[in-house]
């Protein structure tokens, strides 16, 4: 926080939800400050800069998961109980 201005800057946008109320927010990383005090702010608290950090993450996201590997199953418990028998499948990333 800058304590001459009264307000906090933004380092980096690294997340999106959904919020309670049924809006956007975003996951703020606060310059000087670590991940731990990332805070959820909906778009009216973020000034226009912001705008070009959210298109950033959105463009990175969008690129891990076009270049991630498919999950590989690797493992598959049964429950014993024929009748209400389930399959649990856990998975994980290929180690290429």
């Amino acid at each position: 926080m800058d304590a001459t201005e009264g307000t906090y800057e933004v380092e980096d946008i690294v997340d999106e939800r959904i919020g309670e109320d049924g809006r956007e927010e975003f996951r703020v990383r606060w310059k000087t400050y670590g991940e731990d005090d990332d805070t959820w702010e909906p778009i009216e608290n973020l000034d226009d800069f912001c705008t070009q950090m959210i298109e950033a993450m959105r463009l990175k996201k969008k690129n891990l998961q076009e270049n991630a590997e498919p999950l590989l199953p690797i493992l598959e418990i049964k429950s014993e109980i024929p009748e209400t028998a389930q399959t649990v499948l856990i998975f994980c990333h290929s180690s290429k």
